[in-house]
């Protein structure tokens, strides 16, 4: 069992306070998880000197890099984070002596239904790190000593989530969410941003998926859906304009100049375009914030015959 390593040498630490401090953490309302590294190897985190305005807030949601993203998890409620108790040892003399901090557990709830919870339990096997958004709209993490505000990590394979019908108490539809922090994240190294975005209102992106139908060499139809609604009846993407897509001839590998669409049926898109060859492939990319077109662009549009 190893020790943690403590500096003896520090002594005591001052426990003054400034006339004026703004520095206490309040209720959390809000979180935002991210992959711990980007695809580069590289840790995702906030320099210090960062305004973290409205636009700052929008590029990192609609970031088009996954592992550079922000997933945001709104009006969290039910917050009561505890760690457990120390580690220690008994030693012959009976003095309990420290071995290391206990884990901290961080239990909430949101109100969603059973389509958020499956969306939440996606990324349960991935290895994450997470903000905060206190009710004073302070942007949480941990300050390592280095300029930056570092998400603070979780530690992997914790991550739970649950389902609760809605009752006549009346208790509504909720998810419960709970999940530890890494051993070494440290409660003392908690610090903040603030920002002029409100970060307690923010929208993750909605996956949209497509079916494609009367494809023809010089156009198709497409119907973009996300997962919400009954089955079969899933909610529609309407109010696609032509420049929101782009065209790729993937067989060529030339873009594909749009030469028209048209929403007739809500959701549903009409593309007319220059004659292209049978036989070959093409992906379309739709483009639009707040939205996540992945499935849309790998399924690729095949002219027939």
């Amino acid at each position: 069992m190893a020790i943690e390593l403590c500096s003896c040498a520090d002594g005591l630490g001052n426990t003054g306070l400034p006339s004026n401090d703004n520095s206490r953490i309040k209720i959390p309302v809000a979180m935002y998880r991210m992959q711990t590294y980007d695809s580069t190897g590289v840790k995702n985190r906030v320099a210090g000197n960062t305004t973290i305005t409205q636009n700052y807030l929008d590029a990192r949601l609609n970031d088009v890099d996954v592992s550079k993203r922000w997933f945001p998890i709104m009006d969290i409620t039910s917050v009561t984070t505890t760690r457990s108790e120390d580690v220690t040892v008994t030693l012959s003399n009976g003095v309990k002596e420290f071995i290391k901090e206990g884990v901290r557990t961080f239990p909430f709830e949101i109100g969603g239904g059973s389509t958020i919870a499956k969306q939440l339990k996606q990324g349960r096997c991935t290895e994450f790190s997470f903000f905060l958004v206190d009710e004073c709209n302070k942007l949480i993490g941990m300050d390592l000593g280095d300029t930056y505000l570092t998400p603070i990590r979780a530690a992997k394979g914790t991550f739970s989530v649950g389902y609760n019908f809605a009752s006549d108490a009346p208790v509504r539809e909720s998810i419960p969410i709970t999940f530890d922090w890494h051993a070494k994240e440290k409660d003392e190294l908690l610090a903040f941003l603030e920002a002029t975005a409100d970060l307690a209102d923010a929208r993750g992106l909605l996956d949209i998926s497509s079916t494609v139908t009367s494809i023809t060499t010089t156009g198709f139809t497409i119907k973009l859906t996300d997962k919400f609604g009954p089955v079969g009846d899933k909610g529609v993407l309407t109010g696609l304009l032509v420049g929101d897509f782009a065209l790729h001839n993937i067989t060529d590998n030339l873009s594909v100049t749009i030469t028209s669409v048209t929403e007739g049926v809500a959701g549903t898109y009409v593309f007319v375009i220059p004659a292209q060859g049978t036989t070959e492939q093409l992906r379309l990319t739709p483009t639009k914030n707040g939205f996540d077109f992945s499935q849309v662009i790998e399924n690729t549009i095949s002219i027939p015959v």
